[in-house]
């Protein structure tokens, strides 16, 4: 058999520059996806930090708002220990300032 019978066809100079502009095509697609990546994981982090802590300041509004009625109230040590009880950050003590 005839070893130039297998050899691929030469490409002319023009195809080797359509070759060239569309490896830089794909290189400028590729950058701005990892780019776009970048920003939705940064904007995830952001927006989970956010979302928790207007979770823990809802719930601490709402305990603040529970000692608050049994401040008005005259606590005695059972109803105090109830509140305290239901609280998810299991606090020991609570300084109440005016």
């Amino acid at each position: 058999m005839n070893p130039s019978h297998f050899a691929l066809p030469r490409a002319s100079s023009s195809s080797v520059g359509q070759y060239r502009w569309v490896l830089l095509w794909l290189s400028i697609g590729c950058v701005t996806a990892i780019l776009l990546l970048a920003n939705a994981v940064r904007d995830y982090v952001f927006v989970s930090r956010l979302l928790a802590n207007q979770q823990v300041r809802h719930q601490m509004t709402q305990i603040a708002a529970q000692i608050e009625q049994i401040r008005r109230s005259a606590p005695t040590s059972d109803t105090l220990q109830s509140a305290l009880g239901s609280s998810s950050f299991g606090a020991e003590s609570i300084n109440l300032r005016d």
